[in-house]
């Protein structure tokens, strides 16, 4: 499994970007750069994106995607809780401040959007993906995706207090954690065969904030 980091900021400069993962080339999770990332080409491999939430920072690509697509005659299904796909579409694909690629074109529309149910798995793309409900000012999902062979990755988007509660839904073995948060600890692997809540919880404890809002000092928040 590769998984590529795109972007892992709520705010966008030269040298960093908004967030956005991309597992073998055609899995993403959150959309915060992917256009400004990756080749058109690179962008028609992506087949499935999975939305954490609809805050801007992780859906901002996604009309820019969409129009990439259409131009090259590709499709893109966009994944996450109904609540986010709601303001997606209400906000982001209305024909008002950009094309609504549901529905075109007619016969074969660039994008569509599947509601997912949480602690509910299902293959997406041959990977099997499953929504874990975390702590945030909106609802949010984290992922764990895991491939044909096993390989497994568990990102937790942006959260705060009570994360460690949502080890309890995560399917240990060789998974490794990718915190959304600023200050979050770097990915590291859990050990084989840790599946005791204890040992997660010392690895991850609960605690960090969930603010999208600007903090004393320049730092990002989430």
């Amino acid at each position: 499994m590769k998984i590529r980091f795109l972007g892992a900021h709520n705010c966008e400069r030269q040298s960093q970007k908004m967030v956005s993962l991309l597992i073998d080339d055609v899995l993403a999770i959150d959309a915060g750069s992917i256009t400004s990332s990756l080749p058109l080409a690179e962008q028609k491999k992506i087949k499935a994106l999975l939305l954490t939430h609809q805050h801007y920072d992780h859906v901002r690509d996604i009309p820019g995607l969409a129009m990439s697509l259409f131009l090259g005659g590709g499709a893109i299904r966009v994944y996450s809780i109904q609540s986010a796909l709601d303001a997606l579409a209400k906000h982001f694909l209305n024909s008002e401040v950009y094309t609504d690629f549901r529905r075109k074109p007619e016969d074969k529309p660039t994008l569509s959007l599947a509601a997912l149910e949480p602690n509910k798995a299902v293959t997406i793309e041959g990977y099997t993906v499953l929504a874990v409900p975390v702590k945030h000012g909106v609802p949010t999902m984290g992922y764990q995706v895991t491939s044909a062979d096993g390989r497994s990755v568990f990102y937790t988007g942006d959260t705060g207090p009570g994360l460690a509660e949502c080890w309890q839904r995560v399917n240990f073995g060789q998974v490794c954690r990718v915190g959304g948060r600023v200050g979050a600890p770097r990915p590291q692997p859990l050990k084989a065969g840790a599946n005791q809540f204890s040992e997660a919880e010392r690895l991850y404890p609960a605690g960090g904030g969930d603010s999208h809002e600007p903090q004393p000092g320049g730092g990002d928040s989430g």
